[in-house]
Formats: C-alpha cells, sequence, structure tokens
C-alpha cells in the first residue's frame, strides 16, 4: 500500500492542501491550491499578524496583504500601495514563498516507500470529513515521527508532523491533500487590480 501511496505523492502535478502550520512560537493557517510545478497556483497564508493571499499565474505572482499584515510587518515593501490591490513580484525569487517549496518541504516529512519493509502497518478505521480512512499512528519517518491518514483509493489525505526532529528547519503542523491531480489553472487578477508602480 504504502509504496504506492508515496510514488502518487512525489508524481503528483497539482494538489489542494490546507492546515496548520507551526513556526516558531506561532502557527500560520495555510489554504492553497494549484500546481506543483509553480506555474499556477492560488491561496492565502493567515497568522497572528494578518493575512497574505497570493496568486502565481503568466509567470508572475500576485501578492496582497491585508491592512492587519502592511501594519504589522510592510515596513517600506508596502508603503503607499492599496491594501485592496494585488503588488505583483517576479516568480523563482530565491527565497521567496513558492508551492513547490511548501509542499516539498511536507513531502520530506514523509517515510521512504519502502519504510515499511514489505510489512502492512496496523492502521485504525475512522471517518475523517466523511469519508472513511486508514490511519498509521506514529510512523518513524527518518528524522521524526508523522501520522498518515489514506483514504480507500490510496491517496493520502492528511499528513500529521510532530515536529520534534533535530532539523530545525524542519515541517511541523497538520495538512489535508484533497483533488490530487485535478486543480483547474488559476487566472492573474484583472489589470485594474493590480498596483501599477510610477513610472511604470
Amino acid at each position: 500500500m504504502w509504496p504506492s501511496v508515496r510514488a502518487s505523492v512525489d508524481e503528483a502535478t497539482s494538489v489542494r492542501v490546507s492546515g496548520d502550520v507551526r513556526q516558531g512560537e506561532g502557527t500560520i493557517d495555510v489554504e492553497l491550491a494549484g500546481a506543483l510545478d509553480d506555474s499556477s497556483y492560488a491561496g492565502r497564508l493567515i497568522e497572528q499578524k494578518g493575512t497574505v493571499e497570493v496568486i502565481a499565474a503568466d509567470d508572475t505572482t500576485f501578492i496582497r496583504p491585508d491592512e492587519k499584515f502592511v501594519s504589522a510587518k510592510g515596513g517600506e515593501t508596502f508603503k503607499d500601495v492599496d491594501p485592496g490591490l494585488w503588488i505583483s513580484v517576479p516568480s523563482g525569487r530565491d527565497g521567496a514563498f513558492s508551492m513547490s517549496t511548501f509542499y516539498e518541504g511536507f513531502v520530506s516529512a514523509l517515510p521512504e516507500a519502502d519504510a515499511f519493509g514489505g510489512q502492512e502497518p496496523q492502521a485504525e478505521t475512522l471517518r475523517l470529513d466523511g469519508e472513511q480512512v486508514f490511519k498509521y499512528s506514529d510512523v518513524d519517518a527518518g528524522d521524526g515521527h508523522v501520522s498518515l491518514y489514506i483514504n480507500q483509493d490510496d491517496e493520502l489525505v492528511r499528513l500529521e508532523v510532530d515536529g520534534e526532529s533535530d532539523s530545525k528547519d524542519g515541517p511541523a503542523g497538520t495538512i489535508d491533500f484533497r483533488d490530487w491531480n485535478e486543480v483547474p489553472p488559476t487566472e492573474a487578477p484583472p489589470e485594474d487590480q493590480i498596483y501599477q508602480r510610477p513610472g511604470f
């Protein structure tokens, strides 16, 4: 079972994810959906200091922070920008947030395909969002332990990462996965909703 699930995760082209990611002493609520090559995705990140919406389309990433986020963290970056407008930034900048970096961060916490050595681990049967799933708890993933929720179609639908790895950069939290390989392309915001920098 697990080798085929792991292969489907590695070979996926798009997915819808949602959940909470622990970062330091805070938590970020994440909602993202789109292509895993970063060509097209949309979503939002919600933290204590505010919300940032994001759209990637046409080789450009658009972000729209709310007033609370701008007030708390904006600085010069969002100076004189109407909070109702999208700000365009080139896609693929080093260190910039993207769908793929978020996805790969959590996928890196998964056990390898041969982690169970051909043995079928014990699972608890339960319902998640009205769907029957199998929960595999406290699975050794090398750098830590995770819980895997897999549906009857052998699809990963939830991943819980304990975050107790020695690696400070490792992911932690709970992420739900839906609509594997079925997320439609995202369109860029309308031109009249995009901030136009003076002189451009």
